[in-house]
């Protein structure tokens, strides 16, 4: 009981009070980031409010990290990696949904990796289960993986032309059609 109680205040979900007693807390406003990372990693349901708050952080930091790359020196290194992650999934067959899935988060992860943030990294890594959750959902309509691939391409010529606006622009749009079509899935009405 008490490790399960401990277990629970790390999660930021109990707080105990010495000669007081354990209370609840107010989780959106107490838990800590451990409560997130259990969430992902045991596929829980994420409420509207988080699933945006997932969204708003992403974006930041893909936005962040496309920015870095346009001026980086190694542009053409990491342009060269999503290329190819680009023509692998253009060769994959469309009923391939884990290969394609996987494929997709190889996409967005070097991306984030070109940022040579460790912090946005690793916030990313520990996002992939819930990433890989929603991207199957997502790739099992035939209509998005057409569409990805024109928004993937998009944002290669963007970064390949230097220009920081259009990229992080193209990056925008492939970013909230992927979150249009995941609260549809989820049945998250607009404006939630």
């Amino acid at each position: 009981m008490r490790e399960t109680i401990t277990r629970l205040e790390t999660l930021g979900l109990l707080k105990t009070e010495p000669q007081s007693g354990t209370y609840v807390c107010n989780y959106p406003k107490e838990a800590s980031f451990d409560l997130l990372i259990y969430l992902m990693e045991n596929h829980e349901a994420l409420n509207p409010e988080v699933f945006s708050s997932l969204m708003q952080v992403r974006e930041l930091m893909e936005t962040a990290a496309v920015n870095t790359i346009v001026t980086s020196k190694n542009r053409s290194i990491i342009l060269n990696k999503l290329r190819e992650i680009t023509k692998k999934i253009r060769k994959t067959d469309p009923e391939q949904i884990e290969i394609i899935m996987e494929l997709d988060y190889a996409f967005h992860n070097t991306i984030v990796e070109g940022s040579g943030n460790i912090i946005f990294e690793s916030l990313f890594r520990t996002s992939k289960t819930v990433h890989q959750f929603y991207t199957k959902a997502f790739f099992s309509h035939k209509k998005t993986l057409n569409k990805t691939l024109t928004q993937y391409d998009a944002l290669l010529l963007a970064i390949d032309s230097g220009d920081a606006d259009a990229a992080i622009e193209a990056l925008c749009e492939m970013l909230e059609y992927g979150s249009q079509q995941v609260r549809e899935y989820i049945g998250i009405k607009p404006g939630s």
